[in-house]
């Protein structure tokens, strides 16, 4: 699920270029082709994006709150005027709806500009700075333009109303430079410029008595849908004002809304963060992550963004901490696989050494196992042997530690994240977690984040399955599939089971390339077929760092490794913990499980088992196998099975159970 984002995901290369002139992106959307890297026109994308996720955004006719949702002030620190903005939000939103007001409502969109001014007293001296700030409120409306709102919770306009005055000036400011880089000096930049009105909105203040002076200010008097309605035709809905020039509307559109759904660069302009990660959310990737809720479940299937959502979440409570008041908070990650630990902890611990070089993170990212080791230093330890053995000794360790009281335990952390959550055991763990996760302090928000896709059971029994069911009424929904091709996801699709048809959806257009089955293996040829399909990916420079060939158990994997080695084939191949752990360019060759979590440019699944004893934990593993692979994706198989696996016809069936392949070393010898 890694760069994945249910999320469109756009990856922005550097950009030295200005905003008037085409700006490329990359994005880990599904490649089109094995020579195609990713990049992509920033418009077109942009265009994609919004008429995929708002249709007929260009011809408004209703209104659109981005996000859906109140968006709780700082990440962590819950906001002085926190209510007024949301009493705000719930004015416009039904003010909207009600009037079918044809505009994008976009709320706590910060800004960072570079202008350029001349200095005074100096001829032909251009100077730049930046300017920054956040609007409240702004409203792209189709027929009146822009308008800005800058919410105050004061009861009395003193120095209050000033402040909000200068920075609606700052916002004009910044829209003003951005539309010169778009359009230069031409008629439509001209008289947008002109038409950009912004007012103070005082929730709680009534309205002055010397109102001249606060002409531009919405009181306590205005606050209600029947009052706002009349001042909006009062002061807004001017007959004689033009309909608003489209190219700059749909240019407006492109600027807040696209970047109020990006993260984590927290919509600073491309100028200022033209070498981070800028990563467009979908919708509902939007409503997590603005959800004042600090308790969140948040499932969806593979390539749905999950981790991605989870890593970004991280960074920015991360970054809130250094640079804050609270450095004496943690956070802990929590997953189940190694090598998803150690791709957790590089994103993560790469990420802070590059932004705070000389600090301390407050990160700690662990496998779930050895972190009860750790809590628990005199237990048995919790170590993988016989699979009941070592299932039975965490769940006495995970007793053992319910029955503490919270204050007994030496560490305890502000923020707990975990990752494939389905992959944790049975119904303790949640509670032993929370007795970890401090309680919140006045004005705080302390996150817990559970991720998990209930169609990734490849380590537990039903009893875990069961659990999940019970909480997903309670679940945040992801539903929209962006690391796969359309190819790949139209084969994802035949095996994830959902609790209605056409509960997923692909977020994107990209066809890419048709699956290849390879239906020519037999018992002794497992590793001529791999090497033949690796030399045909080198031909095409496609580096040994994208190819992932998965099998099914580690003893395969180990004799494929060995004998991959040597001078008949001389792959370089490693299992993906240690290509994550070296970062080093190889083929990741392991087991579907281990590489379960991550993604590859190209997945070559090596005799998959397609005749199950249990249909439902063979159609998971072929599920998560198949949805690994964001562009070509290679299936070696019998002739029979590559038409089992196309077709998803994998139920059980008394005639074919247990003619699953087995290996012996003289397979590999030969």
């Amino acid at each position: 699920m890694l760069g994945a984002l249910a999320l469109l995901l756009l990856v922005l290369c550097t950009l030295k270029s200005r905003w008037h002139r085409e700006k490329p992106i990359k994005t880990s959307l599904g490649r089109k082709d094995l020579e195609d890297d990713g990049t992509r026109s920033w418009d077109e994308e942009g265009e994609r994006f919004l008429s995929a996720h708002y249709p007929n955004w260009k011809q408004l006719e209703h209104t659109i709150m981005v996000p859906d949702i109140i968006q709780g002030g700082e990440p962590l620190t819950y906001a002085r005027n926190e209510n007024e903005e949301s009493k705000v939000f719930d004015l416009l939103k039904k003010f909207g709806n009600e009037t079918k007001q044809p505009m994008f409502v976009v709320h706590a969109h910060s800004f960072c500009e570079l202008v350029s001014y001349h200095k005074t007293g100096i001829v032909d001296r251009e100077k730049t700075k930046w300017i920054q700030g956040e609007h409240d409120f702004v409203i792209i409306h189709r027929q009146y333009g822009l308008i800005f709102l800058e919410v105050k919770s004061r009861e009395k306009t003193k120095e209050v109303f000033k402040q909000a005055e200068k920075q609606i000036e700052k916002a004009k400011r910044s829209v003003e430079n951005y539309l010169k880089k778009r359009f230069g000096k031409s008629k439509e930049r001209n008289e947008a410029l002109y038409t950009f009105p912004g007012f103070v909105v005082m929730p709680n203040c009534p309205r002055p008595k010397q109102s001249a002076s606060h002409e531009n200010g919405i009181f306590k008097e205005d606050c209600n849908v029947d009052s706002f309605k009349v001042w909006w035709e009062k002061v807004i809905a001017k007959p004689e004002k033009p309909q608003f020039e489209s190219k700059v509307y749909e240019e407006l559109v492109k600027k807040y809304v696209l970047f109020i759904c990006s993260a984590p660069a927290l919509n600073q302009q491309i100028d200022k963060t033209h070498d981070k990660i800028v990563k467009v959310l979908t919708p509902n990737q939007l409503k997590s992550w603005y959800k004042t809720l600090p308790e969140q479940w948040i499932s969806g299937p593979a390539g749905s963004g999950k981790t991605v959502l989870l890593i970004e979440k991280v960074k920015q409570i991360a970054e809130d901490i250094t640079v804050g008041e609270h450095q004496q908070e943690r956070i802990l990650v929590l997953c189940c696989s190694v090598p998803l630990s150690i791709h957790l902890n590089n994103e993560i611990s790469d990420w802070f050494n590059s932004e705070f070089p000389s600090k301390t993170c407050p990160v700690h990212v662990k496998t779930y196992d050895s972190f009860i080791n750790e809590i628990e230093k005199e237990s048995v330890t919790v170590r993988r042997g016989q699979k009941n053995l070592f299932l039975r000794r965490r769940l006495e360790v995970e007793t053992k530690l319910i029955e503490r009281l919270p204050e007994e335990f030496e560490h305890r952390y502000e923020h707990i994240f975990v990752d494939e959550g389905q992959d944790m055991f049975l119904d303790k763990w949640p509670v032993f977690l929370k007795k970890l996760h401090r309680t919140p302090v006045a004005s705080r928000r302390y996150y817990f984040w559970i991720m998990y896709d209930s169609n990734q059971h490849l380590q537990r029994k039903e009893i875990n399955r069961s659990f999940l069911d019970k909480i997903t009424r309670n679940t945040s929904q992801l539903t929209e599939v962006l690391r796969n091709t359309k190819n790949i996801f139209s084969l994802t699709n035949k095996y994830y089971k959902g609790i209605y048809e056409g509960e997923i959806s692909l977020g994107h257009q990209i066809i890419g390339l048709e699956v290849k089955y390879d239906n020519q293996l037999s018992k002794k040829n497992l590793l001529e077929l791999v090497d033949h399909h690796v030399k045909k990916l080198r031909e095409s420079n496609v580096e040994h760092k994208d190819i992932a060939v998965l099998v099914r158990s580690k003893r395969i994997r180990d004799n494929c490794i060995k004998h991959l080695k040597k001078e008949k084939y001389n792959l370089r191949c490693v299992t993906v913990e240690n290509r994550l752990r070296e970062k080093e360019n190889a083929i990741a060759l392991d087991t579907i499980k281990e590489f379960k979590g991550l993604e590859s440019k190209v997945v070559i699944l090596c005799d998959p088992q397609y005749k199950p004893n249990n249909a439902d934990t063979t159609r998971e593993f072929l599920y998560t196998a198949v949805s690994r692979c964001f562009c070509y994706l290679i299936i070696i198989s019998t002739n029979d099975g590559c038409k089992r696996i196309e077709t998803a016809s994998i139920h059980d069936d008394e005639s074919v159970l247990r003619e699953n392949r087995e290996y012996s070393s003289e397979d590999f010898e030969s």
